[in-house]
Formats: structure tokens, C-alpha cells, sequence
């Protein structure tokens, strides 16, 4: 298999570019710092596909809550799957 190292505008782009996810800029480079700490410590393949069927962008903490009844709290959320706060203060939530 060939491997080929991405850089971090590249896997940006390649987020932004998924005609089928709406990404902004800010989430974009907050999933892919997620992913490139991640990194740090196991062996990771990008998939773009995989890391939008798995995350949820959210603009508020309202918004999650419409689609999780029972939660009430940015913490509760945080203690249930992994939360990263993007630099334009949206939500990005692995769903559960």
C-alpha cells in the first residue's frame, strides 16, 4: 500500500472540498488539529468520508440539545464523546 503524507492546508482543503459536508474554514482546522495531535500518539489514515459521517457540527449548545433530549450541560456532553470548540465558537461533536 502507498501512503502519501498530507499537510495541514491539504487536509483542510480536502475537508472543505467534501461536497457533502459544510465545513467552515474554523472547523475544518479544528478537526484536523484534532487529528494531527491524535496523531502523535497512533498511526492514523486520513478518510474524509469516515471523519464526516462521524462528527456533527453544531452553531450553539442549543443545537445538540434538540437532537439529545436528555442533555443538559456543554459538560454532560463532554463527559458522554469528544467536544472541540472551533475557533468560530461552533461545536463539533463525535455523535454517540
Amino acid at each position: 500500500m502507498i501512503y502519501r503524507q498530507l499537510s495541514t492546508y491539504e487536509m483542510i482543503n480536502d475537508l472543505m472540498d467534501d461536497d457533502y459536508a459544510s465545513y467552515t474554514y474554523d472547523q475544518a482546522e479544528a478537526l484536523v488539529n484534532y487529528y494531527e495531535e491524535l496523531s502523535e500518539d497512533i498511526d492514523i489514515e486520513w478518510d474524509s468520508v469516515a471523519i464526516r459521517c462521524e462528527w456533527t457540527t453544531y452553531d450553539n449548545i442549543e443545537e445538540v440539545k434538540n437532537n439529545y433530549s436528555d442533555l443538559e450541560s456543554l459538560e454532560q456532553l463532554e463527559e458522554n464523546t469528544q467536544v472541540i470548540v472551533a475557533e468560530d465558537n461552533t461545536l463539533i461533536v463525535m455523535d454517540f
